[in-house]
């Protein structure tokens, strides 16, 4: 009885490990060929009830680059700073 349940049970492991296996890679960022991109940090911030919305950006290269921030409110979208 107890093989049978280990059985099973490696078998069921294996499905779930063979079909992540299968799951594609998301690509969430992409630059385009002139090197101008877009990328959606945060989809939500709120400083409603104490709570705090924090992010970082980081240059690792010795490059310069420009980069725009923006806040936008939910409701019509404008920017809010």
């Amino acid at each position: 009885m107890m093989n049978r349940k280990m059985k099973q049970l490696a078998l069921a492991v294996g499905v779930a490990l063979g079909g992540l296996s299968l799951v594609p890679s998301a690509q969430a960022v992409s630059v385009a060929k002139n090197n101008l991109g877009q990328a959606l940090i945060f989809p939500y911030y709120t400083v409603r009830g104490g709570w705090t919305s924090l992010f970082g950006v980081t240059n690792t290269s010795n490059q310069v680059v420009a980069v725009k921030v923006r806040f936008r409110e939910s409701y019509n979208s404008r920017d809010v700073f």
